[in-house]
């Protein structure tokens, strides 16, 4: 038994068909993607996260240098979130690229946002660079 799916529309309750409500979910559902394994991801006890680069160096933000001590730091898992550039924050790490199809293998499109136009990222694995680029597509990394 299949339930009623309605939607308001210019101020009115519209019912759907089932195929339109099924090809609407389809639409709106945000598809999400693994960061691969050769992109590493640590975080610290106390949520700080940070990109692994270079052999032993990671990147990490810090609002202030008053950073509170952490003890452990321990590869994450984590996944790529579509998103719009407007809706990362300082701190936040991301993935860019003008390709609808990306490959998110290349380390040097990871970037962790600074302010709203500024981000940091790894050259060459093991120059790290200050950008304001902007591209097409932006995806969130979020730990799972």
């Amino acid at each position: 038994m299949s339930s009623k799916v309605y939607i308001e529309m210019d101020g009115k309750r519209v019912e759907l068909s089932q195929e339109s409500a099924d090809r609407l979910r389809k639409e709106l559902a945000v598809e999400e993607y693994d960061v691969p394994e050769n992109i590493e991801f640590e975080a610290t006890d106390n949520d700080m996260v940070g990109l692994k680069f270079d052999g032993d160096r990671s990147l990490w933000f810090y609002t202030n240098w008053n950073v509170s001590v952490c003890y452990t730091i321990n590869k994450v898992k984590c996944k790529l979130v579509p998103c719009k550039r407007e809706d990362l924050k300082p701190g936040d790490w991301a993935f860019r690229c003008d390709n609808k199809e990306p490959d998110f293998s290349e380390k040097s499109l990871y970037c962790l946002i600074i302010d709203d136009k500024d981000y940091l990222s790894v050259r060459c694995d093991s120059v790290v660079g200050l950008d304001s680029t902007s591209y097409e597509y932006w995806y969130k990394v979020v730990k799972k």
